[in-house]
């Protein structure tokens, strides 16, 4: 789930930003000390990254499973070579783009959005500054965060038992068989069922009872 969530962001903002940014990516480090100048050329841009998962509870609504909640954060950058002011609030150039636009258009596209997949709307949570100054290139730089929080639904395993081989290989499951997990074998085929009428309820000796083969 984490990861689909992580993808769908990235899919919409694609499409939605158009020519906003110069790219969309999953975050990997590009704003760290190292090699951040390179970074910079390619602003202003955007960066997606799972923020964890805060909080998980058992759930009120479907029995047995739990509820997860997960936090995905939005990174969004700019530079200017004029002030820190632009690099925020852009310039008269169409193409002198500002973080504060990047953060509505980001907020826009997200807010209440379920992707198409089996979670709950995205809910806009806290901007956050990452860093908003000049860098020893002399250029303007804002960079912010953008955080949304959602929910899903887990199952867990009964007491003891593993993962079955999932029908479709497409199941999150199918990672325990790809890399030799442990197993539980398949549940049995349901080939009857046994029917029992007590009346009243608490007459020891049913009165109606039968036997439906599914064979």
């Amino acid at each position: 789930m984490i990861a689909s969530i992580e993808a769908a962001i990235i899919k919409r903002l694609r499409q939605g930003m158009g020519q906003l940014v110069t790219g969309v990516h999953s975050y990997g480090g590009e704003l760290d000390d190292e090699g951040l100048y390179q970074v910079v050329q390619q602003m202003p841009a955007v960066w997606v990254t799972f923020g964890g998962i805060p909080k998980t509870e058992p759930s009120n609504t479907a029995r047995g499973k739990y509820k997860a909640e997960g936090r995905f954060v939005v990174m969004c950058a700019a530079r200017s070579y004029r002030s820190e002011a632009a690099s925020r609030t852009g310039g008269p150039s169409r193409w002198e783009i500002g973080s504060y636009d990047l953060i509505y258009a980001i907020r826009r596209l997200l807010t209440r959005q379920d992707l198409g997949l089996p979670c709950d709307y995205l809910q806009p949570g806290a901007v956050r500054t990452l860093f908003n100054g000049r860098l020893e290139h002399n250029e303007a730089m804002s960079v912010f965060a953008c955080e949304f929080d959602t929910h899903w639904y887990e199952e867990p395993l009964p007491n003891g038992a593993w993962p079955q081989t999932p029908d479709s290989p497409q199941h999150p499951d199918q990672l325990f068989v790809d890399y030799s997990g442990a197993l539980s074998p398949p549940d049995p085929d349901l080939t009857g069922v046994r029917l029992k009428v007590h009346s009243p309820p608490e007459q020891p000796d049913p009165a109606v009872e039968a036997e439906v083969s599914l064979k």
